[in-house]
């Protein structure tokens, strides 16, 4: 049937809508400030509104960034006019040898937003992990039954294509069967949140798609397919909701199966933008963590995992805090800013249960380990 749709091309799409993302609702927004400037001609005015458009480029970036971050990206600012849709100035006063000045401006804050993210990746020593888990229908079962399929797939390719490093949903069930991982696709943002904050990546997109189709009116053989996808964004080093976003996508056509792929194709095409440039923000955009992550690799027993928390403990003076547990994984979450050799080193040079420490990879704070009998 999909072949035959395709050759006598009985194929029209109408997309009816677009996608609703926050950052999308909030591409325009208006902003006043005040702002001032030496002398009391002409040019100082301007010079006073030039200002006044520069804070408010700078407080979209700081509003949105860390202070280290901020510096990376602070270049944006020569650049504030352009940001700027439309000044109104609403008040103009010239006291004690200066002009003071009140605008209004429509402000681009989408333009900026995407600009940041792209210097944040440019300038990141390493492409930020991303994974995506996309509930939605399997061919012959009811919905949110798996957690793969073609908009997983579509938003991991456009973020790769991005710079993104994706995160394989086959790591995730080496620790998690499949209905824990649908459950943290589609429960409440405190489950989701947990998930995230197992670190298997350092963002984490999760959601659900819904596909329908019905006969179109007044035909006899053509179908309406609607596809829509709802995702959550979440940054792993704190589990915080960072954004989310909604799109929506109708095509006719008179292959039902074939039409509902290509509105999924084209709901998840509306969203990729917003979502990759949510995930760089998140990813590049806050205060470097100084804690220590450590995975070990099929850990055994829970009891020997709380051994190593315990020694990682006395060294640290601090409580770490168990993320995940299972027989393939544990990781565990070390808050501690001193230097990683000293730390290393004593949790090598103990046994746990019997069983000794060896490191397979270290980065940065980032560690990976396996007990050696």
């Amino acid at each position: 049937m999909a072949r035959i749709f395709l050759c006598i091309g009985f194929f029209a799409w109408a997309v009816l809508s677009a996608s609703t993302a926050q950052g999308a609702r909030e591409e325009m927004v208006k902003v006043r400030m005040e702002a001032s400037a030496p002398d009391t001609g002409p040019a100082a005015r301007e010079e006073a509104v030039a200002r006044a458009q520069v804070e408010i480029v700078a407080d979209v970036l700081k509003s949105t960034l860390s202070s280290e971050h901020f510096a990376l990206v602070k270049s944006l600012l020569d650049q504030a006019a352009r940001y700027i849709r439309t000044t109104q100035l609403l008040r103009l006063d010239i006291r004690d040898g200066l002009v003071h000045v009140e605008v209004e401006c429509y402000v681009r804050r989408g333009d900026i937003l995407k600009d940041t993210a792209a210097l944040l990746l440019a300038r990141m020593p390493a492409p930020p992990s991303v994974l995506v888990v996309v509930v939605e229908p399997a061919d012959d079962a009811p919905a949110n039954t798996g957690a793969r399929g073609k908009a997983s797939a579509a938003l991991s390719e456009s973020l790769k294509e991005r710079g993104f490093e994706i995160v394989s949903i086959e790591n995730v069930r080496g620790c998690h069967g499949d209905d824990e991982i649908v459950s943290a696709a589609i429960g409440d943002n405190a489950v989701a949140a947990r998930f995230a904050r197992e670190r298997f990546a350092d963002v984490v997109v999760l959601g659900k798609a819904e596909v329908t189709s019905t006969p179109e009116e007044g035909s006899l053989n053509l179908v309406a397919a609607t596809a829509n996808v709802t995702l959550r964004l979440f940054r792993a080093s704190d589990g915080k909701l960072v954004d989310s976003f909604t799109a929506e996508a109708l095509v006719h056509g008179a292959n039902a199966r074939a039409g509902a792929e290509a509105a999924l194709q084209d709901a998840c095409a509306k969203i990729a933008g917003d979502i990759q440039v949510a995930a760089a923000i998140a990813a590049g955009g806050t205060r470097p963590s100084e804690d220590v992550v450590i995975t070990i690799e099929e850990p055994g027993p829970e009891e020997r995992i709380r051994e190593v928390m315990k020694a990682a403990a006395a060294f640290a003076g601090q409580e770490p805090e168990l993320l995940v547990c299972t027989e393939r994984l544990a990781r565990f979450l070390l808050p501690y800013n001193g230097a990683m050799t000293p730390l290393l080193d004593t949790l090598v040079q103990q046994k746990y249960l019997g069983a000794g420490l060896e490191i397979r990879r270290a980065i940065q704070r980032n560690v990976q380990m396996r007990f050696t009998p």
